[in-house]
């Protein structure tokens, strides 16, 4: 019975510490594709030498109930006719990508336009300055991107309040 008891209370306390674990892992895995998709991004409009945009969508399939936010990477349109000025890059070959359930959205931030939903890189190798902050319960994570260098970087800032709940932002 003894046994029984040690069992239950190492399992009270072991648990919770693996939760937390996986949604560092989560919130980790998640910002590290977004820098991949960054550095991509900018090398296929050097190559291409045409305008790429990483579109933030607030629900990757069609609206379906249950589906998460994410982005997907599109190419400027050389068509001046075309009704969208921006197609899926590489013919739809490079498929969005939705955010792990556990990760959100915390806050999409381009230089100069405080209610961007997108950022572009330019042939020239140069892009929007951007930082995209994620989050998992009270962890979060920023990915940011110089816009003359290219050079993509994530920080960690652990168990810190979403802006919004701030006080110190509120001057």
């Amino acid at each position: 019975m003894v046994v029984i008891v040690v069992i239950g209370v190492l399992a009270a306390i072991t648990v919770p510490r693996f939760s937390g674990s996986f949604e560092r892992a989560a919130l980790r895995s998640e910002a590290q594709s977004l820098a991949d998709a960054m550095r991509y991004a900018r090398s296929q409009a050097i190559i291409q030498r045409r305008v790429i945009r990483l579109a933030w969508l607030d629900d990757v399939h069609d609206q379906r109930p249950g589906d998460q936010p994410g982005y997907r990477l599109e190419i400027q349109q050389t068509d001046p006719l075309a009704t969208e000025a921006f197609v899926a890059l590489n013919h739809g070959a490079v498929k969005p990508h939705a955010l792990a359930h556990s990760v959100m959205l915390h806050r999409f931030a381009v230089a100069g336009d405080p209610d961007a939903k997108s950022m572009l890189f330019f042939p020239t190798g140069l892009s929007q300055a951007a930082s995209i902050q994620l989050y998992a319960g009270s962890l979060r994570q920023a990915v940011s991107i110089d816009p003359y260098t290219g050079a993509v970087a994530t920080v960690d800032s652990w168990n810190t309040p979403p802006i919004s709940q701030r006080e110190d932002l509120d001057a």
